[in-house]
């Protein structure tokens, strides 16, 4: 919608933004896709300036997009709170798999993330 992406600020980085004249953000997405081998895996996030209270998540889903804010929980591989900047999941097979940001945003909201960091183990 216009409201997350590539952004010039705090030398470029990844975000989204919600107020400050800008309408809420519900469901916002932020990913991308691709086909992994089988196996076990960490993605993590560099985490730069911030200041939101409603639910901002990092997710991988065995999907060609990433759930809604609700199905995170039960619609993932695995995911994390932002604030918490890492989690682990394992596949089984090669499988095509969407990793990113899902976020509900209100008011004067914002996050910045500075990396972003996929490994296999």
């Amino acid at each position: 919608g216009g409201f997350g992406g590539w952004e010039s600020d705090d030398g470029t980085v990844l975000g989204m933004e919600s107020g400050w004249g800008a309408d809420s953000i519900v469901n916002g997405k932020m990913f991308q896709t691709f086909t992994l081998p089988a196996g076990n895996y960490t993605f993590s996030v560099n985490l730069g300036s911030h200041n939101f209270s409603d639910p901002v998540y990092i997710v991988a889903a065995a999907a060609s997009t990433l759930p809604d804010v609700a199905l995170v929980c039960t619609n993932s591989r695995g995911f994390a709170p932002l604030t918490n900047q890492t989690f682990d999941f394992t596949i089984a097979q090669p499988t095509q798999v969407s990793i990113g940001f899902v976020a509900n945003m209100t008011s004067n909201e914002y996050w910045r993330v500075t990396s972003v960091q996929l490994i296999r183990n």
